[in-house]
């Protein structure tokens, strides 16, 4: 029942990604950077953390089947969601060389943060995520206060996209919630009949996404 669950929840924001990359190939190369970054910073948490204490698809997919599925899904998230500001203001944000540091140090921010809330504090790793993700916002609005709405608009995408993409998710498979996430080990607190962490965890994803690219580029 739950072997292509994951495709299919690719497959609800696809067309949104294939909009976006159609109108603006100015954008299409931070699109498949970002969500080329995303999709392995995905395969890499979910077997290192998440997989352990908040969700276990594993026990209706096979490893390969989701390494995969796990990837199409964050190029495709990650794609969409690096670009909103630009695609809807129909504005250009000038970017130039590629700076290494912050780009490391960013993804180091993230990782980080799974280790010393989720290793050491022993707390949820959606909720390290959730931490590591803000504490990347904040890291970009120091240094590139004029990502400030670029990151707003795109975290309030995020959370229209999760809302509609789960909404749609569960006419397919109405359980899926009870059967794959680990309702236990996190607050039990659903909005629209979705965990508040899924929202709030999208809501933060998508700030740091939208900024990501352009944090990158020195200015």
């Amino acid at each position: 029942m739950y072997t292509y669950a994951y495709i299919v929840g690719a497959l609800i924001p696809f067309p949104l990604w294939v909009v976006f990359f159609a109108r603006r190939k100015d954008l299409r190369k931070e699109m498949i950077m970002v969500g080329t970054n995303v999709g392995l910073i995905a395969i890499i948490t979910d077997f290192t953390w998440t997989q352990k204490d908040y969700w276990n698809p594993l026990k209706y997919i096979s490893v390969s089947n989701f390494t995969w599925q796990e990837f199409l899904v964050g190029f495709i998230l990650g794609g969409i969601l690096a670009v909103p500001y630009e695609v809807f203001s129909n504005k250009e944000i000038e970017v130039s060389k590629f700076d290494l540091k912050r780009s490391m140090f960013l993804l180091f921010t993230i990782l980080s943060s799974f280790f010393i809330f989720t290793n050491l504090l022993k707390i949820n790793s959606i909720y390290s995520s959730i931490i590591g993700l803000l504490m990347s916002f904040i890291l970009v609005l120091f240094t590139r206060k004029d990502l400030l709405i670029n990151s707003f608009v795109s975290g309030l995408l995020a959370l229209m996209v999760s809302v509609i993409l789960y909404s749609v998710y569960l006419i397919i498979y109405p359980d899926i919630f009870y059967d794959w996430w680990l309702l236990n080990n996190i607050s039990g607190i659903f909005v629209w009949k979705i965990p508040i962490e899924e929202l709030i965890w999208f809501t933060s994803f998508g700030m740091v996404a939208g900024a990501s690219y352009k944090f990158s580029h020195s200015e």
